[in-house]
């Protein structure tokens, strides 16, 4: 039974188009093993409880889910759970103006980090606030993801790659990726064997972090990394070259900061701001 539940799992990741969603199978999946590999054992242990293991495989369903189900009419309002678009002229996120009813991915990540916690919940339910936290710390370091309004975070924006035109958020979720690497597990060893173990790992974690990364990820898209040069739509090598150590500079970013959450909703350690 568990064979066959597995053989259904890998066909719903494998239907998924790689070229439609942030990160793509891949990314999500190496952000998911960086950060297992990144806690402590005993946070592993209390995540191997909920999930049922935390095997490769687990992990690659797991962070991918979320895409996985909106697909489905009945996940439709999930959809803007996965990004933030600010307005163009502003350089900081502010929850009233670009997430005034909280379904954004700033406001989703604290959401879901606490439901984690919340041992009253079924599992079932504990399980997708994992999934969905996975997905979408992974999602807010991708920085189109919190990107300008007017241009939909660069999905108004083609670019030629390689002969062929595509989306600019496509050339960052998912063209650098796949046209460089042919192993996700190869990418992570490769990512993971720069990141120190629990170099993440500094607590109390704050609630109020998740603002900071997205103004962080909102900075780099104000920066000259994201967008080609003005005029210029085709990708050159260096500017590839360039978004190529972005990227992994993203993806071990982000599954550092998913280890410091998992670790924190674990012990307990987490720090909320007083409202006035």
């Amino acid at each position: 039974m568990k064979k066959l539940f597995l053989i259904f799992l890998t066909y719903l990741l494998l239907s998924i188009s790689t070229n439609s969603y942030s990160w793509g199978r891949d990314g999500h999946a190496i952000i998911g093993k960086i950060a297992i590999e990144h806690i402590p054992p005993k946070t592993r242990d209390w995540l191997a409880e909920i999930l049922g293991d935390t095997s490769n495989q687990t992990l690659h369903f797991s962070c991918n889910w979320p895409d996985i189900v909106r697909e489905q009419a009945q996940y439709d309002p999930t959809r803007p759970f996965h990004y933030v678009n600010l307005p163009r002229g502003v350089r900081h996120y502010s929850a009233e103006r670009d997430c005034a009813d909280g379904r954004c991915v700033t406001e989703k990540i604290k959401y879901f980090a606490a439901r984690l916690q919340q041992l009253e919940l079924p599992k079932v339910e504990r399980i997708k606030a994992f999934n969905w936290l996975c997905h979408l710390v992974g999602d807010l370091h991708q920085p189109l993801h919190a990107g300008f309004k007017d241009d939909r975070g660069g999905n108004d924006v083609s670019v030629n790659f390689h002969g062929a035109s595509i989306r600019l958020h496509q050339l960052w979720d998912t063209g650098v990726i796949r046209r460089r690497y042919s192993s996700w597990l190869a990418l992570a060893r490769q990512l993971q064997s720069g990141t120190p173990p629990n170099q993440a790992i500094v607590l109390p974690w704050k609630l109020s972090s998740v603002e900071a990364w997205t103004n962080e990820s909102h900075q780099l898209v104000l920066g000259d990394k994201i967008y080609p040069p003005k005029g210029r739509a085709k990708v050159s090598s260096a500017f590839e070259q360039q978004a190529d150590l972005l990227i992994k500079r993203r993806l071990s970013t982000a599954g550092l900061r998913l280890a410091t959450i998992l670790t924190a909703m674990h012990t307990d350690q987490v720090e909320i701001p007083q409202r006035p």
